[in-house]
């Protein structure tokens, strides 16, 4: 169950940094991943052409932003429990449940280290250049767990949105198949 876990958030990335850095288009994105070894390839047809993406002339509407939330923390780590219990507070509340996305990822540090630490942390970790937790990320925006308020996800929300992404997935033995529909609202 954990694999599968793994294997979700990885899509998740993916896709994340798919639309994070590249304008929408024809092409395909192919995702192999290997559930057993936990390696995987990501491939975009026609990256040749891959352009930056928003400018206000080739927007044609926008949707509810569904702010990611990315947090930084250990078991070890003595500051976490606070900041995290800040962020649950908001993120997982019931009434923004539906509104946001939380990711948590555990580093193998400052203590002797966590159980739930895997390789997939170590590469998020070092693009964000994290060296301490806790540590967290709103929409790639660095924000502080412990002054996380409602006002905050509020404000994070409200940033339009250009595309809406809509996925399913079925499970077969260790064939986890992924359909990810992106709209864009762009030209």
């Amino acid at each position: 169950m954990l694999k599968i876990f793994q294997m979700k958030i990885r899509l998740i990335l993916l896709v994340f940094i798919y639309i994070s850095c590249f304008s929408f288009g024809q092409k395909k994105v192919y995702i192999n991943q290997d559930v057993k070894s936990m390696n995987s390839d990501f491939v975009i047809e026609n990256s040749a052409h891959i352009k930056p993406i928003i400018t206000e002339k080739n927007v044609k509407t926008s949707v509810q932003r569904k702010p990611l939330h990315e947090v930084f923390t250990s078991s070890t780590c003595g500051n976490c429990p606070a900041a995290n219990a800040t962020i649950d507070a908001v993120a997982l509340n019931p009434n923004n449940i539906d509104d946001c996305t939380v990711i948590k990822y555990q580093v193998s540090w400052p203590g002797a280290g966590d159980p739930y630490n895997t390789p997939e942390v170590g590469q998020r970790r070092s693009y964000y250049g994290v060296t301490g937790v806790p540590e967290f990320y709103v929409d790639a925006n660095e924000d502080t767990g412990t002054g996380y308020s409602q006002t905050k996800l509020n404000n994070y929300a409200a940033v339009p949105a250009y595309f809406e992404i809509d996925a399913t997935h079925t499970i077969e033995g260790y064939d986890i198949v992924v359909d990810i529909n992106i709209t864009p609202y762009m030209d």
